[in-house]
């Protein structure tokens, strides 16, 4: 490979971190995909083969209930009926944590939003989702969430612990699936049973709380007085829950995604120059920034990054001054920034921008004025 391809695939990763940190490589995204596929046919084929069927069978004048052994690639296991209720509870919330990452992980790719940080989340999830559709069985059975199954026989009565057989396992199936694909659902609940069950009048307070070691970043770091812009937030921990204030009255927060969100600013809010406090809730979270006196800031562009151009690139990156608050053409089409500094601004190329041997011209233009038109070749 030369120098100058190597230069260009650099410039081409460097502008791919601006908008996504540390990007999964494409062989990750392949072999994730593989063993998704996998895990699927595997939880598939053990929910099917593991299945409780109930069956019947007549000792004398005595019939007795139980659960038909089962065939896994070649072993008979004949298992407890709890014990093979227990296993299709791990199966069935397997396949609904798996569902919910399956969903979560093609969004994802197809967004070319997946970060290599994110991948313990997607392998974590099936393991999560087994672990709370197993609580949520046992709180189940055990009749805090609903009444316990009661089943008039005379056989319980004789021997209770054959009660499983009288459970329903479809719904006991459906309830853990929907445990492992809801997680987060699912554990507010089992937040809510265990504050019923171990309520105090007053928590006790502790330092160094979940999530005191979270922060978050303002984009742009500086605004001008009198520009109106909307914040981009990144960090951590962030819900649709998640309120916003500046300078502690309310404001609109987009939840974008975990680590990501937009907070709409109005016109009163840079009306003067001084210190803007971005205060977020739940998680709760502070950051301060300046509003600064404006001034003639005419945009200018000193370089861009990569400095040519394949019609493999997905964007790129315009470095300079006066770039807040701006807009940027690409051949003359206006393009909206996927994100922009003072000194830096990024903007996703289409591919009709894309034309081999062809030269790319980018301008960029904010409220005082429109920078040089700039010349990108194209190879």
């Amino acid at each position: 490979m030369s120098d100058a391809s190597q230069s260009q695939d650099s410039g081409q990763s460097s502008a791919r971190e601006k908008v996504v940190l540390d990007p999964a490589s494409r062989d990750t995204i392949f072999w994730m995909g593989v063993w998704y596929l996998v895990f699927t046919v595997i939880f598939f084929y053990l929910l099917v083969a593991a299945w409780p069927v109930l069956t019947e069978t007549k000792s004398g004048q005595e019939v007795i209930r139980h659960f038909k052994p089962f065939n896994i690639l070649g072993w008979w296991c004949f298992w407890e009926p709890d014990r093979q209720m227990l296993f299709t509870v791990m199966m069935a919330g397997a396949l609904g944590s798996l569902a919910h990452s399956l969903t979560s992980f093609g969004d994802y790719v197809g967004n070319r939003e997946l970060s290599s940080n994110w991948i313990w989340f997607f392998v974590l999830r099936i393991p999560i989702g087994i672990a709370i559709a197993v609580l949520f069985y046992f709180i189940i059975r055990g009749g805090l969430i609903i009444p316990t199954v009661q089943v008039q026989s005379p056989a319980l009565s004789s021997n209770p612990s054959q009660a499983t057989l009288y459970v329903n396992p479809y719904s006991i199936a459906a309830f853990s699936a929907l445990a492992g694909m809801f997680s987060r659902q699912a554990t507010d609940k089992l937040a809510a049973v265990f504050d019923v069950v171990f309520a105090m009048k007053k928590p006790v307070e502790r330092e160094g709380a979940l999530g005191s070691n979270l922060s978050i970043t303002v984009s742009p770091s500086q605004l001008t007085k009198g520009r109106r812009e909307d914040l981009t937030i990144t960090g951590g921990g962030f819900s649709a829950d998640t309120k916003a204030k500046i300078n502690g009255k309310d404001r609109p927060f987009k939840h974008e995604s975990d680590t990501k969100g937009t907070i709409t600013l109005e016109p009163a809010d840079v009306a003067k120059a001084g210190k803007l406090e971005v205060q977020l809730s739940s998680p709760d979270l502070k950051a301060t920034i300046d509003v600064v006196e404006g001034g003639a800031t005419k945009p200018v562009i000193s370089a861009t990054d990569p400095k040519q151009l394949t019609t493999a690139n997905k964007s790129v990156t315009v470095i300079g001054q006066g770039l807040t608050n701006c807009t940027v053409t690409v051949n003359g089409k206006e393009r909206k920034p996927t994100s922009a500094e003072n000194t830096k601004i990024v903007v996703a190329l289409e591919v009709d921008d894309l034309k081999a041997g062809s030269d790319l011209k980018l301008g960029v233009t904010n409220p005082d004025g429109a920078s040089d038109e700039t010349t990108v070749k194209v190879v």
